[in-house]
């Protein structure tokens, strides 16, 4: 068949031939190739920043443990760490702080629940969830009285709930306080 083909068409059909094995060649290995080549390259560089990043944390980490150890100093030295060796004894102390508080102001502490002690680092959470009725005076200074206890205490969580039955109009409002109040307790090392 190509024997029927001029000498001009066939040398244009050799020479098309010529051009496109080598173009075949390049779509069908090097190509490829160098698309593999592209990806792993930017795979490289991607970790690369990655590791660079990493590098840039774990460098920072003796200035954080650092400030760790003075923010714990700190702390002990301030008398915001419990130094009780018992869960139960700061529970205690906590109970009697805030109960103090709500009575002196004319409030009742109805209930107090434990709830459970979680661990963070080097300190043991001790946390308290009261029920408290009282007058909004009364929640006030029983958020103060929170505030200004030393050693510290924080508020995890509250919930006001004014009550079902009205008061009567010479009286204030009594108002229901559910509170869930923290305090730090340093781990003791068995």
């Amino acid at each position: 068949m190509i024997e029927n083909l001029s000498k001009p068409v066939r040398r244009l059909l050799a020479f098309a031939i010529l051009v496109a094995l080598p173009l075949f060649a390049w779509s069908l290995i090097v190509a490829p190739l160098l698309g593999m080549i592209r990806d792993r390259q930017e795979t490289i560089d991607a970790r690369a920043d990655r590791l660079a990043r990493l590098d840039e944390v774990i460098g920072r980490i003796p200035a954080l443990q650092a400030i760790n150890e003075e923010m714990t100093r700190r702390l002990t030295t301030e008398g915001s760490i419990w130094e009780e060796k018992s869960d139960a004894v700061v529970t205690a102390k906590m109970e009697e702080v805030l109960r103090g508080v709500v009575e002196q102001n004319g409030g009742v502490l109805s209930r107090s629940v434990l709830l459970p002690v979680r661990t963070v680092q080097n300190f043991r959470i001790v946390r308290i969830q009261f029920k408290i009725s009282g007058t909004l005076e009364t929640i006030e200074k029983t958020f103060r009285g929170i505030a200004e206890a030393e050693p510290l205490l924080f508020v995890d969580a509250f919930r006001i709930v004014d009550p079902a039955n009205a008061p009567r109009p010479d009286q204030p409002p009594l108002l229901n306080l559910d509170v869930e109040v923290m305090g730090y307790l340093r781990l003791v090392k068995s």
